[in-house]
């Protein structure tokens, strides 16, 4: 009998199932670690006043309804790493979120300061919803709900294991990707891509399902690239080679010595 070489894993998985970050020689510290630091530093450390919401300007949104021409890019930014993207006469929304809170209770966790730039019943008919991972500022139980009753037609793409979540929630058209991997909607190209990070929603399950930025090409060479939650990696360059734009960068992270390899950066990159 002769012995059958499994397959090798791509380096992001893990051997015995889930996912991990292939570049981080260094592990990362966990859930306990983290909670043990932010008490100490808020005891040790007084922390400054909020500002008051009414020095935040908010302009009217000034996106095409209900779809902008097919030659038209628009973005507007919803909120934390929620955005309206318009290409290719589609109407795609990235990491949606309209709750008051991120935290698996509504009583408790941080709390939403600036009201959504786009008022849940104003969003237009949606296309696409782009997830990039489970974190509860990013994938939103109670929006998930909403955004599948209200736009049960969208298609929705995930990094792999998330349709798991979405699904039971009303979510149709699924669709997993992998990084690297690609999936067409009427002329427009979705392509998940590597990111720094991690996913966990509770105890224990950390790394069960994956993590991803996307990116974007329409059939008229616009392109737009969405990294979601991310630190620098090796792979931004092969992700930058044929995305070919400007960059703008937001980042706004934990400075916590151990996680600052996996420090948030928000990306978008427009051409």
């Amino acid at each position: 009998m002769r012995a059958v070489t499994p397959p090798e894993l791509p380096s992001h998985h893990r051997p015995g199932g889930g996912f991990r970050n292939p570049w981080v020689a260094k592990a990362v510290p966990g859930f306990g670690s983290l909670l043990k630091w932010m008490l100490v530093h808020r005891t040790t450390r007084p922390r400054p006043k909020d500002p008051d919401p009414s020095v935040f300007v908010r302009v009217p949104p000034s996106f095409v309804a209900p779809r902008a021409p097919a030659s038209q890019l628009t973005v507007t930014w919803v909120g934390h790493s929620s955005l309206l993207v318009q290409i290719n006469g589609r109407n795609i929304l990235t990491d949606p979120m309209w709750s008051d809170r991120a935290s698996p209770v509504r009583f408790a966790g941080p709390r939403r300061w600036v009201g959504p730039g786009i008022a849940f019943n104003d969003l237009p008919p949606l296309d696409v919803v782009l997830q990039s991972h489970n974190h509860y500022d990013h994938l939103d139980d109670g929006t998930v709900r909403r955004l599948a009753r209200a736009h049960p037609h969208a298609a929705w793409i995930v990094p792999l294991g998330l349709a798991s979540f979405v699904r039971p929630r009303g979510g149709r058209n699924l669709v997993e990707l992998d990084w690297w991997e690609e999936y067409e909607i009427g002329g427009l190209r979705v392509a998940a891509t590597p990111a720094l990070h991690f996913s966990s929603r509770g105890i224990g399950d950390r790394g069960d399902t994956l993590w991803c930025g996307f990116a974007l090409t329409a059939a008229n060479g616009r392109r737009v690239f969405f990294a979601g939650d991310t630190g620098y990696h090796p792979d931004f360059g092969l992700i930058g080679a044929p995305v070919r734009a400007r960059a703008a960068w937001q980042a706004a992270g934990l400075t916590r010595e151990g996680y600052r390899q996996l420090a948030h950066g928000e990306t978008l990159v427009l051409d």
